[in-house]
């Protein structure tokens, strides 16, 4: 995501809808569920030249919020962005039932510790078909230095690498011409482009030995 806003990932945007009002609700997490200090981590922390990626933790809803609450973000999240509705996203992020290894990062800038961004691999809900999805956000003040792009071939390089998933997908608005940059700069191809999150996306995918064309499930 140099310089880009970013292609969200599923988790957000259920968690909208399950909240049956846009803007938040109470959290759907049960009483009995284990506190999230608790909760097993998932995703181990990656480091690239200037980014440490860290498992996101009780504490980040701040700076998510100030992150996802950016006028150049939210105009592409379909519902509107509130400190409750992001308190519930960190809760239902760090309840969810991953699979070893996926899960929710928290962007690190190495040198000053302060929070660069937000990004995801986690089963596409979106998609519905299993492959593992990668969404990202960045922090205004770190857009336009290659850091997305330097983040993100991390988390690819874990996804290929380590967890041996044959194919990653990303969806990106068709508006988002610096997220959509990002994506094919990594390798991703555009396998269909369809109604996703409320609004016209294009399915990008790559597989572990480059792009891969295709048909995307739920494309038009």
């Amino acid at each position: 995501m140099s310089s880009s806003v970013g292609a969200y990932h599923s988790d957000i945007t259920f968690l909208g809808r399950r909240t049956g009002r846009a803007g938040g609700g109470k959290s759907g997490r049960s009483r009995d569920a284990p506190p999230v200090s608790v909760r097993k981590v998932n995703v181990p922390e990656l480091l690239t030249a200037r980014l440490r990626l860290r498992p996101l933790r009780a504490g980040d809803e701040e700076p998510l919020y100030e992150l996802l609450s950016d006028p150049e973000a939210a105009r592409f999240l379909p519902f509107p962005v509130t400190r409750e509705l992001v308190a519930q996203h960190v809760d239902e992020l760090l309840t969810a039932d991953y699979p070893e290894g996926m899960g929710s990062y928290a962007w690190e800038d190495r040198e000053t510790g302060e929070f660069a961004g937000h990004g995801d691999l986690a089963p596409s809900k979106e998609l519905g078909d299993g492959r593992p999805e990668v969404g990202w956000y960045l922090m205004p003040s770190y857009q336009g230095r290659g850091l997305a792009t330097e983040a993100l071939d991390a988390v690819l390089g874990h996804a290929f690498g380590t967890l041996r998933v044959p194919e990653v997908v990303a969806l990106v608005h068709e508006e988002n011409v610096r997220s959509r940059r990002v994506a094919e700069r990594l390798g991703f191809a555009e396998a269909g482009r369809g109604l996703h999150y409320g609004g016209p996306h294009i399915v990008y995918v790559r597989g572990a030995a480059g792009a891969v064309r295709g048909t995307a499930p739920g494309a038009a």
